[in-house]
């Protein structure tokens, strides 16, 4: 990596942080031997960001840009991160993209769905995942409730049956 890869990098987190804190998040740095580059502060949790800069298209029109998000032989789990801040230099715009929603090695996106991939529409997407994952847990647990109050209910069907025999023998025991 040069030394100007190095600073079009570090704009990129700066102009992320600042994208971050014009929408009232807090954003900062983390330290360069951290595994992501940035932590951003929903006011609910705090998220761990990787930043990737372009400044340059890949594109025969010249109208997206193409971001590196892992090489060849690892894939995009290997960062420890909850979302990307892919930042155009040039049109000093930041598209926000959960982990979720990327490929394995490479980013392409338009210059003109950089202002559609915002921090808040992607913290909301993440936001409904998890309420829908939850709702998803919690339908498990109410099947299992389910199933185990059948099973007790069965279990109680069964004792009740055993004392009535129990109770008409005695009452056979009785009259006799």
């Amino acid at each position: 990596m040069t030394e100007n890869d190095k600073l079009k990098g570090t704009a990129g987190e700066h102009l992320a942080i600042f994208d971050a804190n014009i929408n009232d998040y807090s954003c900062s740095l983390t330290s360069e031997e951290s595994e992501y580059d940035l932590v951003l502060d929903t006011g609910k949790s705090l998220l761990k960001v990787q930043v990737k800069s372009s400044t340059h298209s890949r594109s025969k029109t010249k109208n997206s840009l193409s971001f590196t998000i892992s090489r060849r032989n690892s894939d995009i789990t290997r960062y420890n991160v909850d979302l990307f801040a892919f930042v155009n230099l040039e049109g000093r715009k930041v598209a926000w993209i959960s982990v979720c929603n990327l490929g394995k090695h490479r980013k392409s996106i338009k210059k003109s769905e950089f202002s559609s991939l915002t921090l808040d529409k992607v913290l909301a997407e993440i936001e409904l995942a998890e309420i829908r994952k939850s709702n998803e847990e919690n339908k498990m647990k109410s099947k299992k409730v389910k199933k185990l109050s059948k099973k007790t209910s069965n279990t109680a069907n069964q004792r009740n049956k055993r004392l009535e025999k129990i109770e008409k023998r005695k009452d056979k025991e009785n009259e006799c």
